[in-house]
Parts: structure tokens; sequence; C-alpha cells
């Protein structure tokens, strides 16, 4: 039984309802869901800064993986790293 009026939901009804709706393997629209983990402060998105971490750390490994390639490349064909 889950209902959702105008405005927002406090914690404890928010908490309530998605209980109820897991317990008894209740469907949840997603916007029905979003109004749930909303009113009881849950983040269902990554921040900002974690996705650009994320990217970075990528981008460091490809870098290294990059590196490693040049250099038994480099290794391989006799050149000194000066």
């Amino acid at each position: 039984m889950i209902c959702l009026g105008a405005g927002n939901l406090k914690f404890e009804d928010a908490r309530d309802q998605l209980r109820y709706a897991i317990r008894n393997q209740k469907t949840i629209s997603i916007p029905k869901l979003r109004v749930l983990l909303s009113s009881m402060h849950v983040t269902y998105k990554c921040p900002q800064s974690e996705r650009e971490i994320n990217y970075l750390k990528n981008e460091l490994e490809k870098l290294r993986e990059e590196h490693r390639r040049v250099m038994r490349f480099a290794k391989k064909r006799g050149y000194r790293n000066e």
C-alpha cells in the first residue's frame, strides 16, 4: 500500500512504505522510488566528483599501459632510456 501524496514525505513514512514494498514484493515505479529515496535522503546518483575521480583513474591506467608497451618496444629494439 504505497500512497504518495503531494509534497515531501517524512523519513519514517518513506522508510515504512519502502519496507512494506520490499517485504511484500510489490512493484514500485521509478518516480515513486525517487520520491521515497529523496525523502530518506538517499542519493541514487554517483556524485560528479566521484565520476571525475573514476575517469582520471582509468586514464592513468591507460597511460601506464601505454608506457609499459613503449618501454617493452624500446627494450626489444635496444634503445636506452636517457
